[in-house]
């Protein structure tokens, strides 16, 4: 029994420590970048893109093909003289041969097609690095939304330490006459508001917790943690139009630029079905069959004949072979005629797969620069708004202290030291949403800069 607690008590070993572990910004990231379903949706995707084009290079080899068959031929024949049906005859027979053949010109549609699929790889790697971009925005904002939520919490919980408090002193002051009971179940709904308002944050910090556990694949959000610690760094503005500018080299961007090529290379593909076509083939194979005989000989080599017949004898397997052998080279020239409408058809359809590329090439980028000037312009409001919300919250604090005197020298009664605390509960939470949300916005704006020079 020992033996069997000390093999449970290593088993559960990881998944303590696994429960203990507190996960950092970048672990998250790294995590999420490698576990994700999307993730490995696209790396599958990448795989196949690869493998295309491997089949697309190989379309160069020729044709080559080894052959052989077998057969058993059974039929009734008809007597010559009587015309009457003889008995079955049965006969073997058998081929072998090799076959090569090769395109000599296509309209080099093989050489477009094989860019092609090298083009359709690059945009699928291009696609890849941009889905974890946002995959990596997406873990930092649940990320920051759960510190956020933490820090409520933290707040509420010492509003809510410092009412018990209160409510302490004045079932004191109660009993010893001071105050009325209607004082101090005003101060006991004070109480009870925070309770609320604490239970609020800790279920938004539970769905947090699910988003970001979400994002890095991991099913068991009840023992997950994140470090309660982040160091916000607040840098110098750079210019709009430089961030603008290097988000241009951004993978979502180049995974455009990348699928105009492809189709581009879908057009020549197109085109290419307007040229001759010239092909090269070789044959080598022979042939055997029981039903041959071979004529018998005399010394001198003329055939031998009893009667008015010729005498036969057996003609071996590989003698049939060696003696009827055949080759042939070919030279093969085609141009299609009516399948002229159809490929014209084509080209118009590849043309309008360009102009749909460019159109979404357009489209990303207009929404990467709308986007990036809003975000621009919304970081200095939400500065603002910080330091509005630091200031408000400091003055809340400031103002709540002369309450509490007050409060207990019994000259401000418990509703308007209700209000007074509501006050700050409000101010504090608004510097803390006002806070991660200037931070992460600049941290939006820096990503967009340095992920690009990164590149």
């Amino acid at each position: 029994m020992k033996r069997v607690a000390v093999f449970l008590s290593l088993a559960a070993l990881p998944a303590a420590l696994y429960a203990q572990k507190k996960w950092t910004l970048n672990e998250c990231i790294d995590y999420a970048t490698k576990n994700s379903l999307n993730v490995k949706t696209s790396q599958l995707t990448i795989q196949s893109n690869r493998i295309l084009a491997d089949k697309s290079r190989l379309s160069y080899v020729p044709d080559l093909t080894l052959y052989s068959d077998y057969r058993l031929n059974t039929n009734r024949s008809l007597a010559p003289l009587t015309y009457s049906f003889i008995e079955n005859t049965h006969n073997h027979a058998a081929d072998v041969g090799i076959n090569l053949g090769a395109n000599l010109f296509d309209g080099l549609r093989k050489y477009y097609a094989y860019h092609k699929s090298l083009s359709d790889w690059e945009a699928s790697m291009a696609d890849f690095e941009a889905l974890k971009n946002d995959l990596s925005l997406s873990v930092l904002l649940s990320y920051m939304n759960i510190l956020l939520s933490k820090e409520i919490i933290s707040s509420v919980k010492q509003q809510l330490e410092n009412s018990e408090q209160h409510i302490g002193q004045a079932k004191r002051l109660l009993q010893e006459g001071v105050i009325t009971a209607e004082k101090l179940q005003n101060l006991q709904i004070q109480r009870d508001n925070e309770k609320y308002a604490l239970a609020d944050a800790e279920g938004n910090l539970v769905s947090a917790i699910i988003n970001l556990c979400s994002l890095l694949n991991i099913a068991d959000y009840q023992t997950f943690d994140i470090e309660d610690e982040y160091s916000f760094r607040s840098v110098e503005m750079i210019p709009l139009k430089d961030i603008i500018a290097s988000a241009m080299s951004l993978p979502q961007v180049q995974a455009g630029k990348i699928k105009i090529r492809s189709a581009e290379y879908g057009l020549k593909v197109a085109r290419s079905d307007l040229y001759p076509t010239l092909s090269f083939g070789a044959f080598f194979g022979s042939s055997y069959s029981d039903l041959r005989k071979r004529v018998l000989p005399d010394a001198n080599g003329n055939p031998l004949i009893a009667g008015n017949e010729y005498l036969y004898d057996g003609y071996p397997f590989f003698n049939q072979l060696n003696n009827h052998r055949s080759a042939y080279l070919s030279l093969t020239a085609g141009y299609p005629i009516l399948n002229l409408f159809q490929t014209k058809k084509n080209i118009a359809l590849a043309k309008h797969n360009i102009l749909n590329a460019q159109y979404e090439l357009q489209a990303i980028e207009k929404k990467l620069t709308e986007h990036i000037a809003q975000t621009y312009a919304e970081v200095e409001t939400a500065r603002k708004k910080y330091e509005a919300s630091l200031s408000a919250s400091e003055h809340a604090r400031a103002i709540l202290s002369y309450a509490v005197n007050k409060l207990t020298n019994g000259v401000l009664t418990p509703s308007d030291y209700t209000v007074t605390k509501n006050n700050l509960m409000v101010a504090e939470a608004q510097a803390s949403r006002a806070k991660y949300e200037y931070f992460f916005k600049l941290e939006l704006l820096m990503f967009y800069y340095s992920q690009a020079n990164a590149m």
